[in-house]
């Protein structure tokens, strides 16, 4: 399978969670795997995260429908992270966190 994931800078990255936290963000690391989103790790204060990206080609509905399996299976003894916050950086690229 081609590797689908889009390029997305670590500047880029930094910046954007910068708008979102308020407060500073700590150890922002690419995360390698996978071959449709872009991963990241960061901290922002003790609590750890995961951002991922991708080329949302469905008109940003990937991104959301997997916030909806994460809260209907979150009562469940499923180990689900939930999804905080949903953005569409630009158009056809969106990220979760």
């Amino acid at each position: 399978m081609p590797d689908l994931r889009p390029v997305v800078p670590t500047a880029q990255v930094f910046t954007l969670l910068s708008q979102h936290f308020s407060a500073p963000i700590l150890d922002l690391t690419p995360v390698e795997g996978g071959q449709v989103a872009r991963v990241f790790s960061f901290r922002v204060e003790k609590q750890e995260y995961i951002v991922r990206f991708n080329l949302d080609k469905m008109l940003s509905s990937n991104f959301p429908k997997e916030a909806y399996v994460a809260r209907k299976l979150a009562r469940t003894s499923l180990p689900i992270a939930p999804i905080l916050h949903i953005w569409q950086v630009t158009k056809g690229l969106s990220c979760n966190a």
